[in-house]
C-alpha cells in the first residue's frame, strides 16, 4: 500500500473517531504547485476539515481568485511584491493553523501559484510548539526545493509530520491558542511601548478606534462571554487591518498580533494574520476572508498602508478608555487568571 492510501485511510479512521475519543494532535499538510507536478499537487495530508478549509479559502478562493482576475498583474511589478514568501497563523475557536508559503511552480514550468505547507493542531497550545513547527516548516521547504520527484515530496511531508508530532507532551493540551511567558505585560502594553506606533501610541488608539467602528459585530455582547457575538455576526464580511510587525521576528509577530485579536473578538470568529519575511508590517483578517481581503498578500504598504497611519479624528472620552485599558494592561501580567 502506498503513502496516499495511507494518509486516505488516516484521514477516514479521524473522522470516524469521536471527538471526546481526541487528545491533543498535530498535521502537516501540503498544497499548491511544485515542480514533481504537472498541475496542482494532490493533496498531501489534508487530513481534517480545518486544513481543507484553509486550502479553500488561502489558495483556492484567495491567491487563486486573485491571480484568475490579475489583481496583482494589473499593479505591475513596481507595484506589487515580487513573489511570494510568507508566513500566516489562522484561529477559529480553539485550534488553529500555522502556515509557509513560498514562490514555485509545476512540471510545466507555470510560476503563478505558490507553494504551501502548513501545521494544524488541535487542543495544542499555539506558542508552545509554533517556533519549531515554523523551523521544521522551513526545513521541509529548502528540502522541496532540490527534487522533482513525488515520491520524494510526499515522504518530505510525511516526516515533517512525524517530527512535528513528536513535539506532543502530556503539557501540550490547552484551553487557551496562544500564552505567552508569565510576568510580561498583555498586548496592549507590548504594543504601547513600540516606537513604530508612534507619539503617545497614537498608531494603536487609530486601530482600536477602527476596529471598534468598523468590526462591532465581531466583538463579545456586553455581559455575554467572549464565546458569544451578536446574532448572525459570523455570516459577515471580512475586514482586513495593516499593522507594523512590532516585533522582531515573523513568529514573535504572529505571536503578538494573535494575541491581540484573540484577546479582542469573539472566540468562535475566524482570525489571519498573514506576514511578509521581508517586509515590516502584518495584515490581519477578521471574519471569513475572501478574495478582496486577500489581495493584501502581494501588495506593499505603498498601495495599501497602515491602518495605525489613518488620521481618524478621535473624541476625548474614547481616548481616556484606551489610556485605562493599556495601563490596565500593562500592570496585570499577561497570562494571569483564567
Amino acid at each position: 500500500m502506498g503513502d496516499k492510501p495511507i494518509s486516505r485511510l488516516r484521514g477516514i479512521i479521524r473522522k470516524l473517531r469521536p471527538n471526546t475519543d481526541q487528545g491533543p494532535d498535530l498535521q502537516v499538510a501540503a498544497f499548491g504547485k511544485h515542480p514533481a507536478w504537472d498541475d496542482h499537487i494532490p493533496d498531501l495530508g489534508l487530513e481534517t476539515d480545518r486544513l481543507v478549509q484553509v486550502k479553500r479559502i488561502l489558495y483556492l478562493e484567495g491567491i487563486g481568485g486573485n491571480i484568475d482576475a490579475g489583481a496583482w498583474e494589473r499593479l505591475g511589478p513596481e507595484r506589487s511584491l515580487p513573489g511570494f514568501r510568507h508566513v500566516f497563523a489562522h484561529w477559529e475557536g480553539p485550534d488553529w493553523v500555522l502556515g509557509r508559503i513560498w514562490s514555485s511552480s509545476d512540471g510545466k514550468g507555470r510560476s503563478r501559484y505558490p507553494m504551501i505547507m502548513c501545521v494544524g493542531g488541535e487542543r495544542v497550545e499555539f506558542a508552545r510548539v509554533a517556533p519549531a513547527a515554523l523551523q521544521r516548516l522551513e526545513k521541509a521547504r529548502e528540502a522541496c526545493g532540490s527534487t522533482t520527484s513525488p515520491a520524494v515530496v510526499t515522504s518530505i511531508v510525511d516526516r515533517a509530520r512525524e517530527e512535528v508530532r513528536a513535539m506532543l507532551d502530556e503539557g501540550a493540551a490547552s484551553g487557551r491558542p496562544v500564552q505567552v511567558e508569565a510576568g510580561r505585560p498583555g498586548p496592549l502594553g507590548v504594543l504601547a511601548a513600540r516606537s513604530e506606533m508612534g507619539p503617545d501610541h497614537e498608531g494603536l488608539t487609530r486601530l482600536l478606534y477602527h476596529l471598534k467602528r468598523e468590526m462591532s459585530e465581531y466583538l463579545p455582547m456586553s455581559g455575554r462571554s467572549s464565546s458569544t457575538t451578536r446574532a448572525g455576526a459570523l455570516k459577515g464580511r471580512g475586514h482586513h487591518v495593516r499593522v507594523p510587525g512590532c516585533a522582531e521576528g515573523p513568529i514573535e509577530t504572529l505571536l503578538l498580533w494573535g494575541e491581540f485579536l484573540l484577546g479582542r473578538f469573539a472566540s468562535q470568529v475566524p482570525l489571519w494574520v498573514i506576514c511578509p519575511l521581508e517586509g515590516d508590517w502584518a495584515d490581519l483578517l477578521i471574519g471569513p476572508p475572501t478574495q478582496r481581503e486577500l489581495f493584501c498578500i502581494r501588495v506593499p504598504p505603498a498601495e495599501l498602508p497602515l491602518t495605525t497611519d489613518v488620521p481618524y479624528r478621535m473624541d476625548a472620552e474614547f481616548i481616556e478608555r484606551v489610556e485605562q485599558e493599556i495601563a490596565l494592561s500593562r500592570a496585570e501580567a499577561s497570562g494571569a487568571g483564567s
